[in-house]
């Protein structure tokens, strides 16, 4: 109704006074966009605003589904007791109308399954009821209004349908497209009513219109769907105006998770899957297989990069759109909430590493990424009779929040608020003695920072390294966090590593220092308090590098390179914990590398026994394949490699 009111439903209206009968989908969307458009003018000042998410998730519902008697399971999870379509529509009537009394309906039950996430187990008879109708006293039931469902007695459930109906346009038989024909139309609405709500509030305010709050605009294609294109005759001349959205700042925003683990709650690097590649249709199983802890984090990178491609075809004209992933996390409650039951985190610990090691290495570095922090009061709860613990988001069973007031996940404790009258009815933490620890090897490295750490779960995981600023263009640029598969070592610490191409300066008085400045964040936890070692080199000159061990809270150094004649310099602060270099005009264009080592990780001995049964496995598969080539006598050529 929300997206294509007018096209599916054109018969349901409400009346406007002054304005006659409006279709409710049109009027929906009306009110959500005028609701920005007044929330964009009252907040048109605040310069710590960057931008706007049209809608969280956008879902299609019915449109575009290949049928109302099914769902599509490679893009729709089924869990539990679910309808179909047609069922929910059935459903929604309350009976009403039918042509039997009490009549009843047969609601498959889903449970997860492999290859496909779930699988129908049973059934249960549904029977329906004045009690369960939706639709308001005096309104009819709008789908069958418009001819979608009926009853029919020859059908032995009872009801039948028009199975494709939200495939087409009813009246002119035209297939459709979610994206192009009601998703991308609704977006341009959307930002052009953002736009001019921002430019009234900033006049309402006598401020000029580049002040206020940002001009960039994320847009967010349809989970486990690719982006609509994003066409670009509508864009405005002005070269301030650096993108398509009405003068909005285009950036390609998707989000992603593990959706095997989310939907399982289990995790395993023994064998992983490309669910993402299985989701859109393939059944090649070898090609999408990986196996040990590596390959944990080369199956991340392979759907991370998969998705980052869609930016092509998001927008077709090549011009530049940045790729923010807009929300990816860990359910921390996997392993039927074993870490808070023991304090053990590792698992959590190693998918977290393994998902913001993937994005730190899809495509040069350039990747950016938001993780998911539901709330900020996640804690557990336990049933009071059976004991059992229930996810700490409060909200669909999720439980991905980074921040949690559970002691069992947290080496320093968030601060607990004292309790209210109106709080003695609400849920709290519990009480508990447990730490977290990795495999057994307690995790207490946030403690020598007082409370900057606090509340926190798996810090060195996701509290990494990264090039916050870049004078030049990035080519790589990654961190490699020690210790967390070991279980034999504090976690924290590791090798970060990047290379970028030094920018271009002037040498006129123009040139300005910030320009040719590349600002690295170290942060606390990994490199806060130690001796720590620093390489700096300019490759292909041998003679050109600098290797030190940085033991200071603050510290500086140059580097001049004869041949070239500039130099490069640096200074590092622990109390900003930012790393700074700063080239002269006559090193732009060559290449720097910088490579940052803390508490030097030793080579586990699980990551090295996890490879050696990796290659085992990948060499047991490789002799079945070829038993069974051979076995059926004719060639068959391979393409591709087994992971």
């Amino acid at each position: 109704m929300f997206f294509a009111g007018e096209t599916f439903a054109p018969k349901t209206t409400i009346p406007v006074p002054g304005r006659g009968e409006r279709n409710a989908g049109q009027l929906m969307q009306e009110a959500y966009i005028n609701a920005f458009r007044h929330l964009a003018r009252r907040l048109a000042s605040l310069e710590c605003i960057l931008g706007w998410d049209v809608m969280n998730e956008p879902h299609p519902g019915f449109i575009g589904l290949p049928s109302l008697k099914r769902w599509n399971q490679d893009t729709e999870l089924h869990l539990g007791i679910m309808a179909n379509g047609v069922q929910g529509m059935v459903l929604a009537s309350g009976g009403e109308g039918a042509p039997s009394t009490n009549p009843q309906l047969k609601i498959p039950i889903y449970h997860r399954s492999w290859p496909r996430p779930s699988k129908v187990s049973g059934y249960v008879d549904y029977e329906l009821s004045r009690s369960s109708r939706v639709w308001l006293d005096g309104r009819k039931d709008i789908w069958r209004e418009e001819g979608v469902w009926w009853w029919d007695q020859k059908n032995r459930e009872g009801y039948d349908c028009k199975w494709d109906y939200f495939t087409k346009h009813p009246k002119t038989g035209v297939l459709i497209d979610f994206e192009h024909d009601f998703y991308e139309p609704f977006i341009r609405r959307f930002l052009s009513a953002v736009r001019e709500g921002r430019s009234r509030g900033l006049k309402d305010l006598g401020l000029h219109q580049g002040a206020g709050m940002g001009l960039w605009s994320f847009i967010e294609p349809v989970p486990n769907i690719g982006p609509p294109t994003w066409a670009e005759e509508e864009e405005p001349a002005e070269a301030d105006k650096i993108a398509s959205a009405g003068g909005l700042g285009v950036c390609y925003a998707p989000h992603w998770y593990d959706l095997r683990t989310c939907f399982e709650k289990r995790l395993s690097y023994s064998l992983s899957f490309d669910v993402g590649a299985l989701a859109l249709g393939s059944r090649n199983f070898f090609q999408h297989s990986y196996f040990g802890r590596p390959g944990l984090l080369g199956n991340y990178k392979s759907q991370l990069t998969r998705i980052a491609r869609r930016v092509q075809s998001f927008r077709q004209s090549g011009n530049p759109t940045p790729t923010l992933v807009g929300e990816t996390g860990v359910p921390f409650d996997i392993h039927e909430f074993e870490a808070y039951k023991t304090g053990d985190v590792h698992w959590q610990m190693v998918m977290l590493d393994s998902v913001t090691g993937a994005m730190e290495r899809v495509g040069k570095g350039s990747l950016c990424w938001t993780l998911w922090n539901f709330t900020s009061e996640n804690f557990v709860t336990v049933d009071p009779v059976s004991g059992a613990l229930e996810s700490g988001d409060g909200w669909n069973s999720e439980d991905f929040s980074l921040v949690s007031k559970d002691h069992a996940m947290t080496e320093v404790v968030y601060p607990q608020q004292p309790l209210t009258l109106s709080d003695d009815c609400r849920p709290r933490p519990r009480t508990t003695t447990l730490a977290p620890n990795n495999k057994g090897v307690p995790l207490t490295r946030a403690r020598d920072f007082g409370d900057l750490y606090a509340g926190a779960r798996c810090i060195g995981a996701w509290v990494r390294p990264y090039p916050a600023k870049v004078a030049g263009i990035l080519l790589s640029s990654q961190f490699t966090l020690g210790n967390v598969d070991s279980g034999t070592h504090a976690c924290w610490g590791g090798t970060f590593k990047m290379k970028y191409l030094l920018g271009c300066a002037s040498k006129d008085s123009s040139d300005v220092e910030i320009a040719r400045t590349t600002e690295i964040f170290l942060p606390a936890y990994h490199f806060g308090g130690e001796s720590w070692s620093l390489m700096i080199r300019i490759l292909k000159l041998p003679s050109a590098e600098v290797a030190i061990t940085v033991t200071s809270e603050e510290c500086s150094g140059m580097m001049e390179i004869q041949s070239m004649g500039g130099t490069l310099s640096w200074i590092y602060s622990e109390v900003t914990q930012s790393l700074n270099i700063v080239h002269t005009h006559q090193l732009s264009g060559w290449t720097i590398e910088v490579v940052a080592i803390s508490a030097v990780p030793d080579r586990s001995r699980y990551r090295v026994l996890s490879q050696i049964l990796a290659f085992f496995s990948v060499g047991v598969v490789g002799v079945l394949i070829a038993l069974v080539v051979g076995s059926s006598g004719s060639p068959v050529q391979h393409k591709g490699h087994l992971r």
